[in-house]
């Protein structure tokens, strides 16, 4: 059994900047990462007989992340939809709650807006976390663990006169992820002035990889 506390400090990380300085982002020295953990490794031999022998061995592993410090002395930080905030988990998506779709405007309270757009029927049902009517980046919270809580491999050899065979199992449990591809095909308001072929809905919106009885579809 090993057990270890890993500290990186003064690491690189692209932050993003105004567009008045003519670029989206730039590189700044000085974050650090705590990471500690624990990891088990079990081996046995249950048959080791002159024409036939299997050895097997399981490995199971377990790690938690911290952020210590950010560039700048910053405590927070925003990039895309992962918010870095100091002495919290960096690997957690910092997202809206969906709570389902409005399926008529009468379902809409008066006034419910995403960044100064009227909702209507169709679109998504954001939990509107502090009650201001308007859904905003203040209603994102910090959401599942891409990392898993427990990893590792199970280990099998055997050995059969002169054949060997080996088979090497991994596995993670507790895991959350995203499903960037079903996302990025709903992002119509960010891909509609693109010059790309996905942004032409008329052509993609009916390829239905994925359970989409969730989400509001496009229909041109």
């Amino acid at each position: 059994m090993d057990l270890y506390l890993k500290q990186t400090k003064n690491q690189l990380i692209n932050i993003p900047s105004f567009s008045e300085y003519g670029y989206k982002s730039s590189y700044s020295a000085g974050m650090d990462v705590q990471n500690a953990g624990a990891e088990l490794t079990i081996g046995l031999d249950p048959i080791q007989s002159k024409t036939f022998k299997w050895s097997t061995a399981l490995n199971v592993s377990h790690n938690r992340n911290k952020l210590k410090a950010l560039p700048n002395g910053l405590d927070r930080l925003v990039i895309g939809n992962n918010l870095l905030e100091v002495g919290k988990s960096l690997d957690q998506y910092w997202l809206l709650s969906n709570e389902g779709i409005y399926k008529t405007d009468a379902e809409v309270p008066s006034g419910m807006t995403y960044n100064a757009i009227q909702l209507r029927a169709g679109d998504p049902i954001w939990k509107d976390q502090n009650g201001d009517n308007t859904i905003n980046d203040d209603d994102r919270t910090l959401q599942g663990h891409r990392l898993p809580a427990i990893f590792g491999n199970w280990y099998n050899n055997f050995v059969f006169g002169k054949w060997d065979l080996g088979i090497n199992m991994y596995y993670n449990i507790g895991r959350e992820l995203i499903n960037q591809e079903m996302a990025n095909r709903f992002d119509f308001i960010n891909n509609e002035g693109a010059r790309k072929l996905d942004a032409v809905k008329e052509i993609t919106y009916w390829e239905k990889r994925g359970d989409y009885s969730k989400y509001p579809l496009y229909n041109p």
